[in-house]
């Protein structure tokens, strides 16, 4: 399994997870989440929605240790919601998305040829008091995958 792949497979594992959570994109409207790869896609003009809600799947660094053991690829998950209640407590929403993504992988660590590290990060935006409607979230996470087998020209 290649990092491109993990990213592939991560974008379609997150649509999965979250296809049950009630979100809002920016007009309102109740919206499934919209994952990307590594950005956000390109907003030609103004008029363009933002693609509330979403989550972008970034590759970060990636460890090929000199040994045999696995390589280590790191991932980090962006979220971006609307939360329009006037209340302002988007958390609910985003720690509920936290919540269903770290039971995943706790419980069942392998997707694909990669397998989830134990160690999961998550993290709710600071600056939520001035970004209404927006709010932003985050995880880091690390799998294992596999790594390169040395060729053997004798055999």
């Amino acid at each position: 399994m290649t990092p491109e792949k993990l990213q592939k497979d991560l974008c379609k594992e997150i649509q999965i997870l979250l296809k049950d959570v009630i979100l809002e994109d920016s007009q309102k409207q109740k919206s499934k989440i919209n994952v990307f790869p590594q950005n956000l896609p390109y907003q030609k003009d103004e008029e363009d929605l933002p693609p509330y809600p979403y989550c972008i799947v970034a590759l970060t660094t990636n460890e090929l240790p000199p040994e045999r053991k696995p390589q280590k690829q790191g991932v980090t998950l962006y979220f971006g919601i609307c939360y329009w209640n006037p209340d302002c407590q988007y958390q609910h929403t985003m720690l509920t998305i936290f919540e269903k993504i770290k039971r995943r992988f706790k419980t069942n660590p392998l997707l694909g040829a990669s397998s989830c590290n134990d160690t999961i990060l998550s993290v709710l935006d600071d600056e939520d008091d001035v970004s209404y409607p927006y709010y932003y979230g985050g995880m880091k996470l690390t799998f294992d995958l596999p790594n390169y087998e040395r060729e053997d020209m004798f055999t």
